[in-house]
C-alpha cells in the first residue's frame, strides 16, 4: 500500500462512456483531490485460498453536486449506480526527446527502448535531436513506426492505457493524397496487429480521426472518420492527439494548444471492440503517407509523448458525500474495489448445470424445454424454453392422459413434483410411482417440411433394478391418414430391467428392435444413477428414416425403416408420455428437451457433460468455463485441458462458492488483474513453476541477523480426507516418510 503523487488519470464509466474526471473542468471545485493522495492495494500477501479484493481510495471534489447520485441536475445523474466502473492510470512512460539518437529513437526519458520499423524505409528515417523525435516517410502508401516491444524493452504488456503526443509538420499544403502523422497504436501484438487511432490531414488541411482494428481477427474500421472541429493544419502548428483503450472501449480526441489546460477531457470519437487477439499488448507511434501523396519525402516531428498505464481497475459501490461546517466545500470519499468484492457479496444460486446448458449455453437450442424441477406443490411442469410467440404454458407437463386442450391435471399431480431424485448436483424433478401414472405433454407443432424432416427429444431418467417403463412419443397423423385403424401414431421405447430388454418400436405397424441391456457397452441404466437419453429421428423422402438412441455418451444406432406417416406427415400434436407398469418401482424423470428446428447431433458429448455436472474437467477448464458463462473476462484461451486437478460435479452453489471449491480442490490461487476488471486462476502447478523473483545474498549483508530459515510447507499435507456431498469419504495418509503420521518411535 502506498500514496502516489504522480500525474494520475481517473476515469469513470458514466454517460455510457469512459469519462475523465481527474481535473476540475468547470472551476466549480470538482475533480479528484490529487493532493489528498490516491491509495491502492493490489495482489495477495500469501497464497491465500480466498482472494482479497484490490481497493483504491480517492476523494472527489463535489461542489457542483455532480457526484451526488440523487441530484437530478448533476452531470452524471442516473449513471452513478452501485458498482460504477472506474480505472486509475499513472504516467509511467514519458519522453521529451531531449537527447540525440542517430538512426533510431533510442530510449525514452523513463528508460524504455524503442523498436523501429519502416516499410520501404531505412534506419536514417528515425532520428532524435533538438527536442523532437522524427519519422521521415519517403514514398506514398508507406509508413514508419516506433513502439515499445517488451521483448527488448522494460515496457510491460498492458491492457488499459492512455497516450498523448504532439506533432508538427514543416509545411502547410497537403497535396494529391492525405498524410497520416501521429497514428497512435495500442494493444499491439505484432507489427501488423493492433488497434490504431488514425489521424489524417486531408488535402484541404482539415483533420479527421478514425478508429481501426489492424490485423487481429480481421482488419476493420470501428468508427469514423470524424472531422476534428476547429482544427486546420498549418506549418509549424503543434497538434495534440490522445488515444485511450479501457476495457473493450477505445477512444480518441485531438486539439491545438500549448497550455495543458487546453486539453479536452471528453472524447471526440469512441468505439467498442472485443477482439480476442488484441486483449493486451504494447503501444507506439506510426507515421504514414496516403496513396498518391506528393509531399513525400516528408518529416513529422514529435514531442511530449506520455503513456498512462492502468494501475487499478475496479468498481465504486457508492458515493457518500460530506460537507464543511460553513458549506464552503463538498467532497465525496470513495473506496473502489476489484470485482471479487462484488462477486463475494452474494449472488444467486446456480441452476443445475444441465438446465443452464439447455436454457443459456446450448450450441443448438431446443424448441421446447421442461426442466420439471418445479416446486412440490406444483400441478404442472411449465416450459422454460419455448418458441417465439408461444407462452410458457402453451405446452405443460401434466398427469392426465387426455389430449384435449387445455390440459387439466389430475388431483394427484402435486404428489409427484420435487420428489424425484436425479443426482446430488441436479435439483429434484418428478417422481413417477407404480400406480400406472402417466406424464403427458401436448402442443401444436404446426407445419413441417415433409420431404426433409427431423426431430429429437432428450430426457433424464433414474431407475432401479425392478423398473419396467414405457416411453411413448405420440402424434396425430395428417387428416385422413390412419395406421392400423388409428389416427394417432406412437414411437415407443420400453425399458424392462427384470427382462434385461431395451425395445424400440418406431411407429405402429413397424417391427421392433430389441437390445439386451447388459450388452450395451459402458452403460448400466439400472444402477440407481441418473442417465441421459436422446432419441433422434431423421427422414429423407423416398429413402426411409434413420433413428438413433443415445444413452449418456453411448450412441446406439438402429436400422432404417421405410418412410412412415408419423414422421413424414405434418404433426398437429406432439406428446411425450411416460407410463409405468403397475409392478414397477418408482422412477425419476426430468429435463425434457424437444428439438424441431436445430439438429443437436453435434453436441451429444457436451450435453452429456453438462448433465454429468462437468465431472473430470480440470480446475482451469472449469474456471474458464464458469467465467465465460458469467461474462467475466479471464483472457485465457479456452482449450480442452489447460491444467489443474480433475473436478467433481458442479453443484448449484453461487459463483464464488464454485470458485472457492475449485481452489480448495486444486490448491491454486484466484487473482484479479490490476488493469482489467477480470479474473485469473493459477493452478498449483503454475504456482510451483513461478521463477525466483528475488535473490538475497547473506554474505553481502543483505539479510539482517538473526535470521532463521523456514521450510515452505504451506501446501504439504500428510493426511487428506475427501468427502462427497451425497455421502461417502476417503482418507489418504502418508505413513512411510519424514512427514509420516505414525508414531516416530
Amino acid at each position: 500500500m502506498s500514496a502516489i503523487k504522480q500525474d494520475p488519470r481517473v476515469l469513470l464509466f458514466v454517460n455510457n462512456q469512459w469519462t475523465d474526471i481527474t481535473y476540475d473542468k468547470t472551476g466549480a471545485g470538482d475533480g479528484v483531490r490529487v493532493e489528498s493522495g490516491i491509495e491502492m492495494f493490489q495482489g495477495e500477501q500469501n497464497e491465500s485460498r480466498k482472494p482479497n479484493p484490490g481497493w483504491c481510495k480517492m476523494v472527489f471534489g463535489n461542489k457542483s453536486g455532480d457526484f451526488t447520485p440523487r441530484n437530478p441536475m448533476g452531470t452524471y445523474a442516473g449513471y452513478l449506480n452501485v458498482n460504477t466502473p472506474t480505472v486509475v492510470l499513472l504516467d509511467e512512460i514519458t519522453d521529451s526527446f531531449g537527447r540525440v539518437s542517430v538512426n533510431s529513437w533510442g530510449s525514452s526519458d523513463t528508460g524504455e527502448l524503442y523498436s523501429n520499423l519502416g516499410t520501404s524505409g531505412t534506419a536514417s528515417d528515425f532520428q532524435v535531436a533538438g527536442g523532437v523525435g522524427t519519422h521521415t516517410v519517403t514514398t506514398a502508401a508507406t509508413y514508419r513506426m516506433s513502439w515499445f516491444d517488451p521483448a527488448v524493452s522494460t515496457a510491460p504488456f498492458i491492457r488499459n492505457t492512455i497516450q498523448k503526443v504532439r506533432f508538427t509538420l514543416p509545411f502547410t499544403d497537403v497535396t494529391v493524397g492525405p498524410l497520416e502523422p501521429a497514428n497512435l497504436l495500442c494493444r499491439q501484438i505484432s507489427t501488423t496487429s493492433y488497434y490504431m487511432c488514425r489521424f489524417v490531414i486531408n488535402i484541404d488541411e482539415t483533420v479527421s480521426l478514425q478508429l481501426n482494428r489492424v490485423g487481429g481477427s480481421g482488419g476493420l474500421t470501428l468508427a469514423g472518420p470524424v472531422t476534428v472541429p476547429g482544427v486546420v493544419h498549418s506549418a509549424g502548428q503543434g497538434i495534440w492527439v490522445k488515444f485511450a483503450a479501457i476495457d473493450d472501449d477505445i477512444m480518441a480526441t485531438a486539439w491545438v494548444g500549448d497550455d495543458p489546460e487546453d486539453e479536452p477531457h471528453d472524447w471526440l470519437i469512441t468505439a467498442s471492440d472485443s477482439d480476442p487477439f488484441l486483449e493486451f499488448g504494447w503501444w507506439g507511434i506510426r507515421t504514414g503517407a496516403g496513396a498518391g501523396n506528393t509531399n513525400v519525402p516528408y518529416t513529422a516531428s514529435y514531442d511530449n509523448y506520455s503513456v498512462w498505464m492502468g494501475e487499478f481497475t475496479g468498481e465504486i459501490p457508492d458515493f457518500n458525500g460530506s460537507y464543511t461546517d460553513d458549506n464552503g466545500d463538498a467532497v465525496v470519499a470513495v473506496e473502489a474495489a476489484g470485482i471479487t468484492r462484488r462477486l463475494t457479496e452474494g449472488g444467486p444460486q446456480f441452476l443445475a448445470s444441465i438446465r443452464r446448458w439447455y436454457e443459456q449455453f446450448a450450441t443448438n437450442s431446443p424448441d421446447w424445454y421442461w426442466p420439471l424441477d418445479d416446486g412440490e406443490l406444483s400441478s404442472t411442469g411449465r416450459a422454460t424454453v419455448f418458441p417465439a410467440g408461444q407462452a410458457s404454458d402453451t405446452a405443460v407437463f401434466v398427469f392426465d392422459y387426455s389430449i384435449v386442450v387445455p390440459y387439466t391435471p389430475d388431483s394427484s399431480s402435486k404428489k409427484h413434483f420435487s420428489q424425484g431424485k436425479i443426482a446430488p448436483w441436479i435439483t429434484n424433478c418428478v417422481e413417477l410411482t407404480p400406480d400406472n401414472s402417466t406424464f403427458y405433454v401436448g402442443f401444436p407443432k404446426g407445419s413441417a417440411d415433409v420431404n426433409n424432416q427431423f426431430w429429437a427429444v432428450d430426457w433424464v431418467f433414474r431407475c432401479g433394478s425392478e423398473t419396467q417403463v414405457l416411453f411413448r412419443l405420440g402424434g396425430d397423423l395428417a387428416p385422413g391418414v390412419t395406421i392400423l385403424g388409428s389416427s394417432v401414431d406412437i414411437f415407443g421405447i420400453t425399458i424392462d430391467v427384470p427382462g434385461n430388454l431395451l425395445q424400440v418400436a418406431p411407429g405402429l405397424g413397424e417391427a421392433t428392435t430389441n437390445f439386451f441391456i447388459d450388452a450395451i457397452t459402458d452403460v448400466n441404466i439400472a444402477d440407481g444413477n441418473a442417465h441421459r437419453f436422446r432419441l433422434r429421428v431423421n427422414v429423407f423422402s423416398g429413402t426411409g428414416i434413420d433413428y438413433t438412441l443415445s444413452i449418456d455418451d453411448v450412441v446406439i444406432p438402429f436400422a432404417s425403416i421405410a418412410v412412415h406417416p408419423f414422421i413424414v406427415d405434418v404433426l398437429t400434436i406432439q406428446s411425450v408420455n411416460y407410463n409405468l407398469s403397475t409392478n414397477a418401482k418408482s422412477v425419476s424423470i426430468g429435463h425434457v428437451a424437444l428439438y424441431l428446428t436445430d439438429d443437436p447431433s453435434g453436441d451429444d458429448a457436451i450435453t452429456f457433460s453438462a448433465f454429468n455436472g462437468y465431472q473430470e474437467e480440470t480446475a482451469k477448464t472449469r474456471f474458464t468455463r464458469l467465467c465465460l458463462e458469467e461474462n467475466i473476462d479471464t483472457f485465457i484461451a479456452f482449450i480442452p485441458d489447460p491444467g489443474g486437478a480433475e473436478m467433481g460435479p458442479q453443484y448449484t452453489d453461487a459463483l464464488m462458492s464454485q470458485l472457492f471449491e475449485l481452489m480448495s480442490t486444486d490448491g491454486g490461487m484466484l487473482v484479479e488483474y490490476p488493469d482489467a476488471r477480470a479474473l485469473n486462476y493459477l493452478t498449483l502447478d503454475e504456482l510451483r513453476a513461478v521463477p525466483v523473483g528475488l535473490t538475497i545474498d547473506v554474505s553481502a549483508g543483505e539479510l539482517s541477523p538473526e535470521f532463521k530459515p523456514v521450510d515452505d510447507t504451506q501446501q504439504l499435507r500428510n493426511k487428506v480426507r475427501a468427502t462427497k456431498r451425497d455421502g461417502g469419504d476417503y482418507t489418504f495418509e502418508r505413513t512411510d516418510c519424514r512427514l509420516s503420521t505414525t508414531d516416530p518411535k
